[in-house]
């Protein structure tokens, strides 16, 4: 049975999660906002809105918790993922470094890493105790590196789709050169 219909955001809802400690729900939308909501009364009444978080210029597409509560993470397609302090409702920092939309973020389990993913395709890691960016991880595509060069019975629009998925046309000779 449904509890309640939160339905205050203009858009559509892209992220929701629950604080660790279940006190709050964050939920992160199209609007390009973060409303955070008290889930207390959850089950007496309707849950209050406790704040709207707008700085974002794109939709909010992700957002996470830090362990203690304190700390929301959100991830935008405006490339940018901010660090908001729930005490004091502000945006405390902003982390740029990827060159396309942002899909989803994460702490990991003792809160020293963050991880986001993004239409660039990487994975890039940011250490939480400074939010600089530690590592990027990026895998290869389905066909990378395959040699399609002697390839028969492609036709040039499946040669160009392999490409695109990171196969290469290298005419190598019987010597290697």
């Amino acid at each position: 049975e449904c509890l309640h219909t939160l339905a205050t955001h203009k858009k559509w809802v892209w992220s929701v999660k629950f604080s660790p400690d279940g006190r709050m729900l964050a939920t992160g939308s199209a609007d390009r906002t973060i409303k955070l909501w008290n889930t207390e009364e959850l089950y007496s009444k309707e849950p209050a809105e406790i704040i709207t978080l707008k700085e974002h210029s794109n939709s909010v597409t992700s957002v996470a918790f830090s362990s203690d509560s304190k700390t929301v993470v959100s991830g935008s397609l405006d490339r940018q993922i901010r660090i908001w302090n729930i005490d004091n409702r502000e945006c405390d920092k902003t982390l740029d470094g990827h060159s396309d939309g942002i899909w989803s973020v994460a702490f990991n389990p003792d809160n020293t890493l963050l991880a986001s993913s993004s239409d660039d395709e990487t994975i890039r890691i940011w250490e939480t105790n400074t939010w600089s960016f530690w590592k990027e991880l990026k895998s290869d595509k389905l066909c990378q590196r395959m040699n399609i060069a002697k390839a028969t019975g492609l036709t040039d629009p499946q040669r160009e789709t392999l490409k695109a998925l990171g196969a290469i046309e290298i005419e190598k000779s019987v010597d290697g050169k």
